[in-house]
C-alpha cells in the first residue's frame, strides 16, 4: 500500500481550490501542479463541481487540462475563449454554487460567462481582498480586524486600509436602529413641516428624479398626520456574492441562496425597550444614530462632550443595546456606483430580496394604518430595463439621484422633464 498517496492527494486538492477560491494566481498554479499526475488532477478538478451535467464537466475539465498541462490533444471548446480571464476559475466555482441548475441550457451558460468575464457590465471592480473582506464581515459583522487579517493571512493595517477605501466606495459597516424601543418614532414623510423639524432628532433627504423628495427621520414624539408614515419593521440585506460577482438579476430568477429567516427589526413585536429618562433619552437616541452611520467608530467623544456622559458608560451602553438587539450590526451599501432606487409597494417584494447586491426593507403604516412597503434598492445599471419590467405594474418606482448629481442639476434646466418621469436611465 503507498501511504504517500492521499497526502499527494491533499495537495493536489489544497491547490485546485487556491484557484477555484482566488488565492492563487493561474500561472503560478500551473507551476505547481504540472509535476502532478495529469489525469489524477483532472479528475479531481472534475469531482469538485457534482451539481455540473456530465457534458458541462468534461467541456470544463477539458479546458483546464489544455490550459493548465498544455494537452493539444484536447480539441477546443467555447470556454476556451475565457481561460485567460484571471477571474474565469473563480467564476466557475461561483457559478456552479449559486447559479448553476440543471435546466440551463450550453448557449445560456456560455452567455453568462460572457456577460461576466468579456463585457463587465455589470461588476464594481472590487479587487480580489475588497470581495474577502466583504464577504467576512457579511458573515460576522461583529469581526475585528485582527480577525478578519488571521483568515485571509494580510495585515491588520491593510484590512483596515481596504476598508477605509470600501468605505469611500459606500459600503461600510452600520447598523439597524429599533428607535421605539428607545421611546422615538421612525418616519418617512413627502412634506416638510415646522412640526416634523421641531421635533426630530434627525432628517435625511432622499432627491427622487426629476424634482421630488422623501423625508426620513425620527420623531421624539408622534404627530398625527396624512402625510406621515411610520415605521413598523425594518431589515437590511446584502448580498455579497450578488455584488462581488456583478451577477444579474436575470441569472437569479430561479435560484435562492440566503435563508431569509433572519431577524428584522420589529417595532410593532419588540418587547425589549432600553430604559428611557428624560436625562438619557437624547444622548441614547444620538449613539444609536451614530452606530446606523458607523457602527466600529461613532462619535463617543462628541456625545460625551454634548451631554457630559463619560466614555465609558457610552461603551457600556452600546455594548448594552447590541446585546437587546436594539442595534443590529450591518453592512450598508450607499455606492454612487450602483443605481440606487425606491420601490413603494402594497406587498413585501420578497422575490427581490436574494437578486440585487442590496436593498432595505422598510414596512410602514400610515394615519389610517394602511401598510405599505418601502424598498430602497440597489442594483448594477445593466439591470434597470429587465427590473422595470419585472415590477413595473407592482411599484412606484423612483431613482434616488446621488449627491454628486444633485450638485450637477443645480447647474442644469431640467424643466423640459416630464413630471410624470420618475425613472432617470444612466
Amino acid at each position: 500500500m503507498n501511504f504517500c498517496e492521499p497526502s499527494k492527494q491533499m495537495v493536489e486538492i489544497q491547490l485546485i481550490n487556491l484557484l477555484l477560491n482566488g488565492e492563487i494566481e493561474p500561472c503560478d498554479f500551473r507551476l505547481e501542479i504540472h509535476d502532478f499526475s495529469e489525469t489524477r488532477v483532472k479528475n479531481l478538478f472534475r469531482d469538485i463541481f457534482p451539481k455540473f451535467s456530465s457534458s458541462l464537466k468534461t467541456k470544463f475539465s477539458n479546458a483546464f487540462s489544455r490550459y493548465f498541462f498544455n494537452n493539444k490533444g484536447i480539441s477546443l471548446n467555447e470556454f476556451w475563449k475565457f481561460v485567460d480571464y484571471k477571474d474565469f476559475w473563480v467564476q466557475i466555482r461561483r457559478f456552479h454554487d449559486f447559479i448553476y441548475s440543471r435546466d440551463m441550457n450550453y448557449n445560456r451558460i456560455i452567455k453568462y460567462f460572457d456577460r461576466c468575464l468579456i463585457k463587465k457590465s455589470t461588476k464594481l471592480n472590487l479587487s480580489y481582498l475588497e470581495q474577502r473582506i466583504i464577504e467576512k464581515a457579511d458573515e460576522n459583522p461583529h469581526s475585528l480586524y485582527k480577525e478578519i487579517a488571521q483568515k485571509l493571512n494580510v495585515s491588520e493595517k491593510t484590512v483596515s486600509t481596504t476598508i477605509q477605501n470600501l468605505r469611500a466606495r459606500g459600503i461600510f459597516l452600520g447598523s439597524l436602529a429599533s428607535y421605539f424601543s428607545a421611546d422615538s418614532f421612525e418616519f418617512f414623510s413627502f412634506n416638510f413641516s415646522k412640526d416634523l423639524k421641531e421635533n426630530s432628532l434627525f432628517i435625511d433627504e432622499y432627491h427622487l428624479f426629476p424634482r421630488f423628495k422623501i423625508l426620513h427621520g425620527v420623531l421624539l414624539q408622534k404627530i398625527s398626520s396624512s402625510s406621515i408614515y411610520y415605521v413598523q419593521k425594518k431589515q437590511s440585506i446584502l448580498n455579497s456574492n450578488v455584488l462581488n460577482m456583478g451577477v444579474s438579476i436575470k441569472d437569479w430568477k430561479k435560484h435562492s441562496i440566503r435563508n431569509l429567516s433572519e431577524n428584522p427589526i420589529s417595532e410593532e413585536e419588540n418587547e425589549q425597550c432600553f430604559p428611557i429618562t428624560s436625562t438619557n433619552k437624547n444622548y441614547i437616541l444620538k449613539l444609536m444614530r451614530n452606530c446606523e452611520l458607523d457602527y466600529r467608530r461613532p462619535e463617543i467623544k462628541q456625545i460625551s462632550q454634548d451631554y457630559a456622559i463619560s466614555i465609558r458608560t457610552l461603551f457600556r451602553v452600546k455594548s448594552k443595546l447590541k446585546d437587546m438587539g436594539i442595534i443590529q450590526p450591518k453592512i450598508i451599501v450607499d455606492s454612487d456606483e450602483l443605481m440606487n432606487l425606491l420601490l413603494i409597494t402594497n406587498q413585501e417584494l420578497v422575490d427581490l430580496y436574494n437578486k440585487v447586491p442590496y436593498i432595505k426593507i422598510y414596512k410602514v403604516l400610515d394615519d389610517d394604518d394602511n401598510t405599505l412597503w418601502f424598498s430602497f434598492v440597489s442594483i448594477f445599471v445593466s439591470d434597470f430595463q429587465f427590473l422595470y419590467t419585472l415590477i413595473n405594474n407592482k411599484a412606484e418606482l423612483f431613482q434616488i439621484i446621488n449627491k454628486k448629481s444633485i450638485e450637477l442639476s443645480k447647474h442644469l434646466d431640467t424643466s423640459i422633464m416630464h413630471s410624470k418621469h420618475k425613472v432617470y436611465t444612466k
